[in-house]
């Protein structure tokens, strides 16, 4: 037996080997879930990873001993999907990231054993769905690491997720985590059951019938044509992948663009990480753009006096589609400050590009801003479109997705709430293996599914293509080597979805939920206090 700190060493308060085993098996399934090998898909673990963990038994436990073992579990699971990051960043930045994620997972279970054990157990596994992705959304917009929800898991079963049009990728973990409580509560009352296997399994099968449904309802009625329409234009597009970053991508993105016959492409598409700054005041890169005459969405640092920090250049990283026109424009502007309308990246890697410290801070110490890259979030440009001109003179906007934005489905709903076309994730998977690199990709089909727009993806070592708005692959590399790859995208949104015009209202009601749950709770303990005075 593990005895924690805090307990009376009665039968109660002891967690055992069989507990351990649970707590292990949950985090073990927990974390292979996630897409970590190409065609090698443990997705539908998730279906029941969180079972071990609901079982009525655990309310034998005090609250603390449960919590370390959620725990536990949760930074488990995150350490198996998310093991890159320690080769990534390195041991520190590894460990942070891992207890992050460990602490999106953690607290809605510690709110269900709470909840279950004073407000009864069927009632707790009816509220953790909506506690589950209320807590998974703030995480998501308040916490400095997220690299995907529970619903990202199931993101290549594309026959089943469809249904993420209606709430994105909150929708999806709220039907994982429902699967889950409903399986647990199976379990439980397995024995009770004239025929337990086969009423588990009628559940299964119930749980994923109807989004299976749906999803070939969608397939059949929102299909793509295969002929392009005046009504859904087509672009185009080359995706140059350079096998390398910095002045080493560049060179090889020269070489490949040199070789190649322009005249058939609408646009060319650059990764992230190619400019550490701004290259327009380079003769080569002016030379290049020049000759190659054809508009070129790509990524840089950009900077802009900081009008709050006199004397401070704001660096931030930035999108924007160029070519020889607009060159001419910027290099008659501020060499230090781009005043081109561009797109400024909103979601930023924590250590690399994160502030975690507000502007106040810095404007009244100052010697902080040595220790503090560029802020976290931009609200007011997050939905700032860049516009691509077709060979043929018509202008489509687009939406710009820089690298690590492509983990959040607000970004990409409200690009195209704006407008955008089909949706652009510029990315630098050169430092990533096989498995961050296909977990980062799988993000993409996601954004697909839950705006119904095309998604094109490039990188500069990784997953290089373009996905329907079905969140199918059109052109699907892995290959990981230098070269150009030309995809015809199919511009527009099928069709306006929910998700696009309500944005995240399932996690909204999720808060409202837990707001619920806390109401009733203070509630009840008042009326218990004063019941008991009265006594």
């Amino acid at each position: 037996m593990l005895l924690l700190p805090g307990g009376t060493g009665n039968s109660a308060a002891k967690i055992g080997a069989a507990e351990l085993l649970q707590a292990a098996l949950a985090g073990v399934l927990y974390g292979l879930a996630f897409p970590s090998w190409e065609g090698l898909e443990l997705a539908p673990l998730a279906w029941f990873c969180l079972v071990p963990l609901l079982l009525p038994q655990w309310l034998q436990l005090s609250f603390v001993r449960y919590a370390a073992l959620a725990l536990a579990a949760a930074i488990g699971g995150s350490w198996i999907a998310g093991h890159w990051t320690f080769g990534y960043n390195g041991w520190l930045f590894g460990i942070l990231a891992v207890v992050w994620h460990g602490l999106i997972a953690a607290p809605p279970l510690w709110l269900y054993h709470w909840q279950a054990r004073r407000q009864g157990w069927a009632w707790a596994l009816c509220t953790l769905p909506f506690s589950w992705v209320a807590w998974e959304w703030l995480a998501a917009n308040w916490q400095p690491f997220f690299w995907g929800a529970i619903g990202a898991s199931q993101s290549n079963l594309t026959w089943l997720v469809q249904f993420a049009d209606v709430a994105g990728v909150w929708g999806v973990s709220w039907w994982v985590v429902a699967l889950n409580a409903v399986l647990a509560h199976g379990v439980a009352n397995w024995a009770a059951a004239p025929k337990p296997g086969w009423r588990v399994a009628r559940v299964l099968c119930l749980a994923l019938l109807a989004p299976t449904l749906y999803g070939q309802w969608v397939f059949h009625a929102l299909r793509p044509s295969a002929e392009p329409s005046a009504a859904r234009p087509t672009l185009d597009i080359a995706l140059v992948q350079p096998a390398a970053q910095q002045a080493d991508g560049f060179k090889s993105i020269v070489n490949l663009m040199q070789t190649a016959d322009r005249r058939q492409w609408d646009a060319v598409v650059w990764p992230e990480s190619i400019f550490s700054g701004m290259p327009f005041h380079q003769p080569v890169f002016q030379e290049s753009v020049a000759q190659w005459n054809v508009p070129i969405l790509m990524s840089f640092i950009a900077t802009r006096p900081d009008m709050h920090r006199p004397g401070f250049a704001d660096p931030y990283a930035a999108a924007l589609v160029i070519d020889p026109q607009r060159l001419e424009r910027i290099r008659r502007g501020p060499v230090r400050s781009l005043l081109e309308p561009h797109y400024r990246k909103q979601r930023l890697v924590p250590f690399t590009e994160l502030q975690l410290l507000p502007d106040s801070w810095l404007v009244r110490w100052p010697w902080l801003k040595a220790y503090t890259p560029s802020r976290m979030r931009y609200e007011e440009q997050e939905a700032q479109l860049l516009t691509l001109t077709s060979r043929q003179g018509a202008d489509y906007p687009i939406g710009t997705l820089i690298c690590y934005e492509a983990v959040f489905p607000h970004l990409s709903a409200q690009a195209v709430r704006a407008g955008a076309q089909a949706l652009f994730v510029l990315a630098n998977d050169i430092h990533f293996g096989p498995t961050e690199a296909w977990q980062a990709a799988s993000f993409s089909r996601l954004r697909a599914i839950e705006t119904r727009t095309p998604v094109v993806r490039t990188s500069t070592s990784g997953v290089v293509g373009a996905l329907d708005a079905l969140g199918r692959w059109q052109l699907h590399d892995h290959s990981r080597a230098a070269g150009i790859y030309p995809v015809r995208v199919e511009l527009g949104a099928l069709a306006p979805t929910l998700y696009v015009r309500w944005g995240d209202w399932l996690p909204k009601i999720g808060v409202a939920v837990l707001i619920l749950m806390a109401g009733v709770a203070v509630g009840s303990r008042v009326g218990m206090v004063k019941w008991l005075r009265r006594t």
